[in-house]
């Protein structure tokens, strides 16, 4: 219904803005449909639709009984007091998009926690994985420290048996001859 009446009043803001004065401004801020008036003053072509479309957006009430007498509603009468109809609108349109860039970003702040939040499990996971591998290195560097020395003892004492292997050997015979 809004694009057909978008269409058939190209100018419908203001038809609203002067439509939802005149009621404001009306005896008991009620008036018959076919009061309704366009920019010039003259009465608006097919009021039923336009009051019909006033309805949808809550700014009217029709009657129910016949459609032709139109109710200003709260909402209309407190648009008509404070700001007007198109200022209602630029405020509207404003928080919609107010409200769609915070959506956004509250939208970019959790994919950025979540993110953050794989980033510390990953980073959990990796300073496991190089705190086991240090003690793996550690255990490994302590063996090869052992292995190291064992081998120098090993190979200390055969350069001894080797380096005066024959005065062992010289010895050995003395106590055996004895």
């Amino acid at each position: 219904m809004t694009l057909k009446i978008k269409t058939m009043y190209g100018n419908i803001d203001e038809l609203i803005e002067i439509n939802l004065n005149l009621l404001f401004n009306s005896k008991n801020h009620s008036l018959d449909r076919i009061e309704f008036i366009n920019e010039k003053g003259k009465q608006i072509r097919n009021s039923k639709r336009f009051a019909e479309y006033l309805d949808s957006i809550g700014l009217i009430e029709l009657e129910l009984i016949n459609g032709y007498r139109c109710n200003l509603t709260k909402l209309g009468y407190k648009i008509a007091k404070t700001v007007g109809w198109i200022e209602y609108n630029k405020l509207q349109l404003q928080e919609n998009e107010y409200f769609a860039i915070k959506e956004q970003l509250e939208f970019n702040n959790l994919k950025l926690q979540k993110e953050n939040l794989e980033y510390q499990k990953s980073f959990r996971e990796k300073t496991e994985i190089i705190s086991e591998l240090t003690r793996k290195n550690l255990k490994l560097s302590n063996f090869d420290i052992k292995y190291r020395l064992l081998i120098f003892i090993a190979t200390f004492i055969i350069g001894l048996f080797t380096e005066h292997f024959t005065d062992f050997l010289g010895f050995l015979r003395s106590l055996f001859q004895q």
